[in-house]
């Protein structure tokens, strides 16, 4: 192989570890993958840097290892659309991998920051085409063969009616669409986005909550505008049909609840520390500890 083309491979393990954490509306960049409900299947992501050029950024991209573990067969593809997370306000990421009990597909749920786009941020008047369509607002839930095909992808605008966009807000990489659950808040779960979704325990049906948070509410009423309650919407991961209740199964393993166990972040337990598991549904993640330094770094 020419070194020139050679590629660095960074674990995703080591990048979120060396984010540092920010104040404001930016929030601990991470991309987490997950395994089926049996542990069968896995789906890793990873962060790959290219070759760091004279002048400009370094380019990257990111990708996924699928692997059956009974068999040992692996697949490499592309995850599209994802930021790097090397800033976590001006770059940040922020998504999660839920794995289908056959392995046959899994999706890729980025609740609220933007994607990778070429327009630092959207232009347009708001509710315009122009501005609905700007590509940091697409795939926002994508649904992956195991082999990388695309079976189905949404956008922000697949899911926000004509009103929901005169309140919606946006601000620094961030999207401001989904309102979190009763005593959740995405500074305290230890993952930012566990406060915007439940997910079933076979990771099959997705569910969150369309809706103005305090501060999308707060924007929108100084330009008149009085949001609407929350909606609750589902959404079937195995192939992106909407679910209602005429559609949504009645077994327990594909009911939405809470998408982790364990205790919460606090100041003791930062965000930035925490390391997940693979099925956060029934094994709760860890929260690694601080040097000395680091501790005091924060202060």
């Amino acid at each position: 192989m020419n070194p020139s083309n050679r590629v660095q491979l960074v674990p995703i393990l080591l990048l979120l570890i060396a984010l540092p954490a920010r104040a404001g509306h930016s929030r601990h960049s991470y991309v987490d993958g997950g395994q089926s409900m049996d542990g069968r299947f896995v789906v890793l992501p990873k962060l790959v840097m290219g070759q760091k050029p004279r002048k400009g950024p370094t380019p990257y991209h990111w990708e996924y290892t699928w692997k059956d573990t009974k068999t040992g067969q692996t697949i490499l593809g592309r995850l599209d659309g994802l930021r790097s997370g090397s800033s976590n306000v001006f770059d940040p990421v922020g998504s999660h991998i839920f794995v289908a009990p056959d392995g046959q597909t899994f999706a890729l749920w980025t609740p609220q920051v933007t994607m990778r786009a070429p327009a630092k941020k959207p232009e347009g008047e708001r509710g315009s085409d122009t501005f609905r369509n700007y590509e940091g607002y697409s795939k926002r839930l994508v649904i992956y063969k195991k082999t990388g095909q695309i079976v189905r992808q949404f956008s922000i605008d697949d899911f926000l009616s004509d009103q929901d966009w005169q309140w919606f807000h946006y601000h620094q990489r961030q999207t401001y669409w989904l309102v979190e659950y009763p005593m959740e808040h995405t500074r305290l779960t230890p993952r930012p986005f566990y406060a915007l979704y439940r997910i079933s325990p076979d990771y099959t049906v997705l569910e969150f909550q369309i809706g103005a948070n305090s501060e999308a509410t707060h924007k929108a009423k100084q330009r008149g505008v009085t949001p609407p309650a929350a909606r609750t919407v589902r959404v079937r991961l195995t192939d992106g049909e909407i679910l209602t209740k005429a559609n949504q199964s009645g077994d327990p393993n594909k009911v939405p609840g809470r998408p982790f166990v364990g205790p919460m972040a606090s100041k003791e337990q930062k965000q930035r520390n925490y390391v997940p598991s693979l099925d956060p549904i029934r094994e709760p993640g860890r929260f690694l500890t601080e040097s000395p330094q680091e501790t005091s770094s924060d202060k």
